[in-house]
């Protein structure tokens, strides 16, 4: 429930715990383990992600002594951690349009922006890739000073922003040009690669950063208002290379995704209800009108579809299904514009009974609580149990 409710998630490239994966990032910085990448246990971190397709997809990157040896584009399943795509890029010996220190994805055209070398290595570019890390375009040619240690893209205002080593800065997409938004004045700021995240609920930026003591800090930052706040001091050097938003994923324009809520196949019955709530608003907080088409898959399979309103409660009927535990998906499309995933998981059947709990021997008896749960968390008829 964590991973799904809280505020953010991140990719935590480094801790000195080295339980590398993908992490939940409370408002307060509590930040709680989902999976384990088994490529970063391996020494080859995700460096830059972006939600897509209902994919955790990004870049996986290992320098040792200065050298370069592995770099790939990867896609993993959000809940799980699972690799279900990892494809080589002709980066090294030469080749260096493909190679980037740090990217964030835009969501409208479906772009990756962030800043590496030029093809021949010689320099550092602003530049831009497809989605898939193909089509790489040099959009500016850039100084050291201006290449972000932090970047992400804003949802409300459809602008990609960073911090350049001393300002908050906007990016142009089309130029590469900066544009000065707030410099906090940091003092002992330590340049390292780390994550930075939008709020779209209070339009405020949560960033990771260090500092030269290689101490480990959450702020949050109002760069509007001009103001930043130490949210979190972490004592393991924590270090986030990205983080992304949960309610932000997707296009901007699209719904929000819709939310299920809860399931009914009452007995241990095969075939019952999916419940969701539609959408009311687009992921740029702006107000959903009409009617909107809605689809639920049941571990990746279409079962049903239908038609409901911004905000309306929905149940789904669903047949036949394999006794044992099931992911259920929901999307809700608004015109050209599709949501990301509601996800919901549970068990269908009969479930194991857990064991039984307070087994206590009073004189000669010996008694126990009746078993009401399953293992996994499904139907277990009391009645039917033996003991």
């Amino acid at each position: 429930a964590a991973s799904s409710d809280a505020l953010f998630q991140g990719y935590q490239s480094y801790n000195t715990e080295e339980r590398l994966g993908w992490y939940s990032l409370e408002e307060d910085g509590s930040t709680e383990w989902i999976w384990t990448d088994p490529n970063g246990n391996k020494g080859i971190p995700m460096v830059a992600g972006w939600m897509r397709d209902g994919r955790l997809c990004g870049i996986s990157s290992v320098i040792s002594e200065g050298r370069l040896i592995a770099y790939d584009y990867v896609e993993l399943v959000p809940e799980t951690g699972e690799v279900v795509n990892t494809k080589r890029l002709p980066v090294g010996n030469g080749q260096f349009l493909d190679y980037y220190v740090i990217a964030a994805y835009n969501p409208v055209d479906g772009r990756v922006y962030g800043y590496g070398n030029t093809a021949d290595g010689t320099a550092v570019a602003f530049k831009s890739s497809a989605a898939d890390m193909t089509d790489t375009r040099i959009i500016k040619i850039v100084e050291n000073s201006e290449v972000c240690s932090s970047l992400t893209f804003n949802s409300s205002t459809l602008k990609l922003v960073g911090f350049n080593r001393q300002s908050f800065i906007e990016i142009d997409m089309e130029t590469g040009d900066q544009t000065v938004l707030y410099n906090p004045s940091i003092r002992d700021f330590q340049y390292t690669y780390t994550g930075m995240a939008y709020d779209s609920s209070d339009g405020r930026y949560y960033w990771n950063m260090f500092t030269s003591d290689n101490v480990s800090h959450l702020y949050k930052v109002d760069i509007t208002g001009r103001r930043i706040q130490l949210v979190k001091d972490y004592d393991n050097m924590t270090q986030f290379s990205f983080i992304l938003s949960p309610a932000d994923e997707g296009n901007p324009l699209a719904p929000e995704a819709p939310k299920v809520t809860s399931f009914d196949f009452p007995n241990g019955n095969l075939s019952g209800s999916v419940n969701f709530t539609m959408p009311a608003n687009c992921v740029n907080g702006s107000a959903i009108s009409g009617s909107m088409t809605w689809e639920l898959s049941v571990d990746g399979v279409k079962a049903v579809d239908g038609t409901a309103g911004a905000g309306e409660k929905v149940s789904a009927r669903v047949e036949n299904l394999a006794e044992g535990s099931h992911t259920f998906t929901v999307t809700a499309t608004a015109g050209e514009y599709t949501s990301v995933r509601g996800v919901g998981q549970t068990y269908i059947g009969f479930d194991t009974p857990m064991a039984p709990t307070d087994v206590t021997l009073d004189g000669t008896a010996l008694k126990w609580n009746v078993v009401t749960e399953g293992t996994h968390g499904g139907y277990v008829d009391p009645a039917a149990a033996s003991y």
